[in-house]
């Protein structure tokens, strides 16, 4: 933990950054040198005063020559804030010079708190024997004390905010010797602007925070690099054919909403549902269906769905498999009729029976997430694929929620 000063940037949350190391000691010493050179000038010309004095001057010749000056690094900062000014706190993973981060600002937070960030010292002026203690007990001090790691996400629990992470190896720079206490750390709390895990997904590099330096109070508070607002990801970075759940309604998904084979008027029934069927609400990497009011349409067939954007950089013969994650809180149907299909249309509107997953009512596990995936089959069917994701049912008795996580069709 240490001190900087803003430079410039901030876009994205990238800045240049200037780190500002504590000389105070230096120059309280250099002051003091100079008191002494002076006292001793004013004493009887001798040998020995004369040796006293080179003594001082050398000393001060040292120091000045081998203070570093602060450098100026590019450094991400942990959250999306692109607005810091002034001075800030920094993040040293794993507890010395090396990456350094900003720390996030949402709420103000990165403005530098010397009781929480302390200050980097040059080992230059601090004594030997001082120096020795410090680097000998750093490698103890990062193992048993620890204070930020990396890591990548490896599950989401979206609804209790925590995750799974394996860590990134750390070594001290004192006999590389290995500074982690495990490989990987579970149920981890989030906590990162307002939105806590719906800004993350899995396969995310992130910056962990360990309360009061205790390995057993992991919290993840922002991003290694590139850090994401709460909005969702960005839509233009979209590889192997992956859906990240980042885009608006407007911007990639279309939404169907069907009541039996009538489209859905929200001035049917008297208007109690609210003007829709669906309430979308985006989350940075997943799709949230919420259907309240099915319930108000007692021994109809109730169906809604979203439709993607088409797939243009599909193409026949390569094997792919569709993938993603899914999370039901409640099927809501006294006869078991509660269906969720995610299906791939070929570019003639056809469905491919062989990527369609069909998740049923029975026996199927509520309120955790299920990750999904089919057989890898290849694709025969024209460029302009869409993924269709549909909820149906009839007599339901309550109001589903259904999330979707990285709803992928992958490249083999």
């Amino acid at each position: 933990m240490g001190k900087g000063t803003i430079v410039s940037g901030g876009t994205d949350g990238n800045y240049q950054l200037q780190v500002n190391y504590n000389t105070d000691r230096a120059t309280a010493e250099i002051a003091a040198l100079n008191a002494k050179i002076t006292e001793l000038q004013a004493l009887l010309p001798d040998d020995i005063i004369a040796l006293k004095i080179t003594s001082c001057e050398k000393r001060i010749e040292y120091l000045n020559n081998n203070i570093p000056a602060d450098p100026t690094q590019q450094a991400w900062c942990a959250d999306l804030t692109e607005d810091l000014s002034g001075e800030v706190g920094t993040i040293e993973v794993p507890g010395e010079v090396g990456t350094v981060l900003i720390q996030p600002g949402y709420s103000g937070n990165a403005v530098y708190n010397s009781a929480r960030d302390g200050q980097l010292f040059p080992s230059v002026v601090t004594k030997p024997a001082q120096t020795f203690y410090n680097l000998a007990m750093l490698p103890g001090w990062q193992k048993w004390k620890p204070t930020f790691r990396f890591g990548t996400i490896t599950d989401i629990n979206f609804v209790a905010d925590t995750a799974d992470v394996t860590l990134d190896a750390a070594t001290s720079s004192q006999k590389s010797i290995n500074v982690n206490q495990a490989s990987a750390l579970s149920d981890v709390v989030i906590d990162y602007l307002a939105c806590n895990a719906d800004a993350f997904t899995i396969g995310d590099k992130v910056l962990i925070k360990f309360t009061d330096q205790n390995w057993a109070n992991p919290v993840i508070i922002g991003f290694k690099d590139n850090p994401r607002a709460c909005e969702g990801a960005d839509c233009a970075n979209i590889s192997n054919l992956v859906y990240n759940g980042c885009m608006e309604l407007s911007d990639g998904w279309t939404q169907r909403t069907k009541v039996g084979s009538r489209v859905f008027d929200p001035n049917e029934k008297g208007g109690s549902i609210s003007y829709n069927a669906i309430i979308f609400e985006e989350g940075a990497r997943s799709l949230k269906m919420n259907m309240p009011g099915w319930a108000s349409y007692p021994g109809e067939n109730v169906s809604s769905s979203f439709s993607s954007k088409a797939f243009t950089t599909i193409s026949d013969g390569p094997f792919y498999k569709l993938t993603g994650y899914i999370y039901v809180t409640s099927f809501g149907t006294p006869d078991n009729t509660g269906e969720i299909s995610i299906i791939l249309f070929r570019g003639d509107g056809s469905n491919l029976p062989d990527w369609r997953i069909r998740i049923v009512e029975n026996n199927f596990p509520l309120n955790t997430w299920i990750e999904l995936t089919t057989t890898a089959k290849t694709y025969q069917g024209g460029a302009s694929a869409v993924l269709d994701i549909e909820v149906n049912g009839k007599d339901w008795q309550s109001e589903p929620v259904v999330y979707f996580d990285n709803i992928s069709l992958i490249p083999i």
